[in-house]
């Protein structure tokens, strides 16, 4: 390894950047955060030098959210109870019991859907949830909820309670610490 590449490898253990120059972007609102990070990348590969400029992608991965309806659930006979405890079981399963493994024990996991994946959100709007109204039984979770798929982040960093994200790059045909001389001054 030569003297070069290994300072870059102790550069990217200690910072987390894993590219010749990296430009660290901090708020405390996400959309902001992503909003800086593209500008500052934008400005950044106008320099001469700069080559590989990325902000780190935050954007673009796909979440349901689920928004309870108290009126509509208290008027179907739903407790806020039942509908959280059905909103937790459709995300994460419920323990519904234990099974002795060598010397302790795991817990049984009952899911809605086979273990790595996710619920899709028809199979979210027709999930029961108990009702106590009227003899129902159990009324649809899109009747006391509003199911919705969203762009969600596909990572979410944070630093000292503030979200960050990165730009990195890498510098070419110049001297890095003149590159960033001038991506300062810029």
């Amino acid at each position: 390894v030569s003297q070069s590449r290994y300072h870059n490898r102790v550069d990217m253990l200690a910072t987390g950047v894993n590219s010749e120059v990296g430009v660290r972007v901090q708020g405390q609102d996400p959309e902001s955060v992503v909003l800086a990070s593209e500008e500052v990348a934008a400005i950044l590969r106008e320099l001469p030098g700069a080559a590989e400029v990325v902000a780190d992608p935050v954007r673009g991965k796909g979440a349901i959210e689920v928004i309870p309806d108290a009126g509509r659930a208290a008027a179907l006979g739903v407790s806020e109870e039942d509908l959280a405890d059905a909103v937790e079981y459709a995300f994460t399963g419920r323990v519904v019991g234990t099974a002795a493994f060598g010397s302790g024990s795991l817990p049984v996991r009952l899911s809605l859907v086979p273990a790595g994946e996710l619920a899709d959100e028809e199979t979210l709007r027709r999930m029961p949830v108990p009702a106590a109204t009227g003899g129902l039984g159990s009324v649809p979770l899109d009747a006391v909820a509003e199911v919705r798929s969203m762009e969600g982040p596909a990572t979410v960093k944070s630093e000292n309670g503030w979200f960050r994200n990165y730009v990195r790059l890498n510098v070419r045909d110049r001297d890095p610490q003149e590159f960033v001389q001038q991506a300062q001054r810029v």
